[in-house]
């Protein structure tokens, strides 16, 4: 799995369909479970697996939305997307912090410069 995704980030979206179609059905619940722990472990890959994970789920949902593992796969990925987003509230906020610094910098510098 990590050698075929290996090249993730130049993966096209049809290329992703098109495995994701392909995949057996009982092989479909074993990947989302690696898919998912991967994007648990991995957050910089996090976008390359979510099209992973939303084709398998556009193609394969309806072989596997009867299994009882789906709902506890679901769970995870949920919980992992929570946690994902309790972090970006706070970093948007101190990304508004610095920015505002960094005016307040590039506005002393100008007189600075003007004066010289």
């Amino acid at each position: 799995l990590d050698t075929a995704l290996a090249d993730g980030g130049d993966a096209d979206d049809e290329l992703v369909h098109n495995t994701a179609r392909r995949v057996p059905p009982a092989l479909v619940l074993p990947l989302f479970a690696a898919l998912t722990e991967r994007f648990r472990q991995s957050p910089e890959r996090a976008a390359q697996l979510a099209m992973w994970m939303r084709a398998m789920l556009i193609h394969q949902g309806g072989s596997v939305s009867a299994a009882p593992e789906l709902v506890a796969q679901l769970a995870t990925l949920h919980h992992a997307l929570n946690e994902r987003l309790s972090a970006f509230k706070p970093l948007t906020q101190l990304e508004g912090r610095i920015d505002v610094l960094l005016e307040r910098l590039d506005a002393s510098d100008a007189p600075a410069a003007a004066a010289a």
